[in-house]
């Protein structure tokens, strides 16, 4: 089984593996003499391995046989394999489909921009065709599509036509001679058979009359924001040749805003040229002597195509120092109260930058008060960072160790414009730990003269005068028990008394 076999789909130079399971299902030993193809093999239809010697399969028993299809042309293929055993033959049907690799193709880049071309002379650049697939690429016609600007050509006409290995690469190389001034596109049409049908690259490119400088200056306009008072910041002025021929520029120089606060620092004293594609870079500062909204100019004179001057505004906003201010919560004394010994009773302080610096706070600690048990949860804090607004808090215990009323300090260091060094006094009572105290009344009990078999009773009182819970436990006589005393109506389990009782 099964008595059809159906390989699906394989692509040519694949090859596709299927089990045929053959199984004795009757009630003695059948023998298997022989398994071959009969019909298929130039097909691609085959057995993995030959069949050797008779098989004996007893009932119930199976043997796999695995078959394996390498489809040699495209399209659907049909064989069959024959089984012969001493119980008859069986013959079961394979069939497949081979199909073609997958050819694709692959251009790079997929534009060529030629930039300016001066007229009467050329330029070259070079795409590449290449094979991502396993396939092989034919290619057949690379040709200059209708409609492109004249001066775009192939290096070499096309011979075609051209076949691409697997990973392999065709160069191209098209030219550019501009033969009137102004901008110009085209595009190069590539004929295969990769999946991807028509591809094309697309030219572009411009002719140039005459080789011309262009200042571009980078940024445009300067805007330096924010500057602190009496604090400086540079920031960069970019000029840039991107014309075809050399670049002189005469001045640089700021022609408004230096009583403000703007200056270029070592600025040319002298006319200078930048090549084609160079830069030159000055750097322009703002030291803001006054708050509010700042201008000036820079002006640039050069040779340039596009005229001359080039004036690059400045601005700038003169804002006051930033500061750093703390604010602590409690903003008074921190009174613990009366805590027990050997207990713990915590606060949160907390510490908030109500500046708009960062705020550093570089000591937060209890410097007194630590050995009458006052303490900082985690430690002392150190170089810590807060940014404007933002806030932390802070943990301070108190575990008294004696029966007192003590003292102790919290301290938070910084670098707070308002408040360098912010302390808050602390204090707690410690008290001692509640105890029960068991009163017994009366001390001692006097039954007199009693006769002989007769029985005197007497009662005891038992009072908690302390102040926390006392349980009675058992009420025992530990001493002359054999000589009649004894002890009537016992509690019969433990009982508590609270203080009072």
């Amino acid at each position: 089984s099964p008595l059809v076999i159906d390989f699906g789909e394989i692509e040519l130079g694949e090859s596709q593996t299927a089990d045929l399971v053959i199984e004795s299902t009757g009630n003695v030993p059948a023998t298997v003499t022989n398994i071959e193809i009969v019909e298929g093999l130039d097909a691609g239809f085959a057995l993995q391995e030959t069949f050797g010697d008779d098989m004996v399969l007893n009932p119930g028993d199976s043997m796999t046989v695995t078959m394996v299809y390498t489809p040699v042309d495209l399209g659907d293929a049909q064989g069959s394999v024959r089984v012969e055993s001493d119980t008859g033959n069986v013959e079961v049907t394979l069939t497949g489909t081979a199909v073609a690799v997958p050819v694709s193709i692959a251009v790079s880049p997929q534009e060529l921009v030629y930039g300016s071309v001066l007229l009467g002379e050329s330029r070259e650049l070079e795409f590449t065709i290449s094979n991502p697939s396993e396939g092989q690429l034919r290619v057949s016609a690379i040709r200059v599509s209708q409609g492109s600007d004249s001066g775009f050509a192939l290096s070499e006409p096309f011979s075609g036509p051209v076949d691409v290995a697997p990973g392999s690469v065709f160069p191209v190389t098209v030219v550019f001679t501009p033969i009137a001034a102004g901008e110009v596109e085209g595009s190069v049409e590539i004929e295969s058979n990769a999946a991807e049908g028509l591809v094309i690259v697309a030219l572009s490119g411009s002719g140039e009359t005459a080789p011309t400088p262009r200042l571009v200056v980078e940024p445009e306009a300067i805007a330096f924001g924010e500057v602190i008072l009496n604090g400086s910041q540079t920031q960069e002025l970019t000029l840039r040749n991107e014309g075809s021929a050399a670049l002189t520029v005469d001045t640089i120089v700021l022609t408004s805003g230096g009583d403000v606060g703007f200056a270029i620092i070592d600025g040319p004293s002298e006319s200078f040229e930048i090549v084609p594609g160079g830069e030159f870079v000055v750097e322009v500062t703002l030291t803001p002597a006054d708050e509010g909204e700042l201008a000036g100019n820079v002006q640039i004179t050069s040779d340039s195509e596009e005229g001359s001057p080039t004036d690059v505004p400045l601005s700038g906003v003169g804002v006051a120092q930033p500061t750093a201010l703390i604010e602590v919560e409690p903003t008074d004394e921190v009174d613990f109260g009366n805590v027990e010994l050997e207990q713990t009773r915590s606060v949160t302080m907390t510490i908030t930058n109500s500046g708009d610096a960062e705020l550093t706070l570089t000591l937060v600690s209890v410097p007194e008060g630590a050995e009458v048990g006052f303490a900082l949860e985690g430690g002392p804090i150190e170089e810590v960072d807060l940014a404007p607004g933002e806030s932390r808090e802070v943990t301070v215990t108190f575990t008294p160790v004696d029966e007192a009323l003590v003292t102790g300090l919290f301290r938070v260091e910084s670098n707070a414009a308002n408040e360098p060094v912010v302390e808050r006094p602390l204090r707690g009572t410690g008290t001692p730990v509640p105890m029960p105290v068991v009163t017994v009344t009366p001390e001692q009990v006097d039954f007199g003269s009693v006769d002989v078999g007769e029985q005197a009773t007497a009662e005891i009182d038992i009072e908690n005068t302390g102040d926390a819970d006392l349980t009675v436990e058992d009420i025992l006589i530990t001493q002359g028990a054999d000589s009649g005393f004894g002890v009537t109506d016992v509690p019969g389990e433990p009982t508590v008394l609270a203080p009072g009782e």
